[in-house]
């Protein structure tokens, strides 16, 4: 991943890849980032919507993600941005997501 600057907006998630085993199932998720603040909103199938928020930092290709709502967590990620695209891996899952700015 090479990081990048991240442009404020929001982002679809339009391709998933798992290296982990997939689940078979359909993931629909969008991300709004104005500044340091993100919001997610995660569904997977028909199971309930999952909202959550927090903060969001980087510096190279390293990506935090401090949520707070609904309960605290941190993820470490890395990322590549570009101008219309947002790829961000999680070593845990190993999974890469690709979201798309609209």
């Amino acid at each position: 991943m090479t990081g990048g600057a991240i442009a404020d907006g929001t982002y679809v998630l339009t391709e998933r890849k798992s290296w982990k085993g997939s689940c078979d199932c359909d993931t629909r998720q969008t991300m709004k980032i104005a500044g340091d603040v993100v919001q997610v909103v995660s569904r997977t199938d028909a199971d309930p919507e999952v909202r959550v928020a927090g903060k969001i930092t980087y510096a190279g290709s390293n990506l935090t993600l401090a949520m707070s709502c609904p309960a605290p967590k941190t993820l470490e990620l890395t990322y590549t941005a570009t101008a219309t695209t947002l790829m961000i891996f999680d070593p845990q899952k190993h999974s890469l997501a690709t979201l798309t700015k609209q």
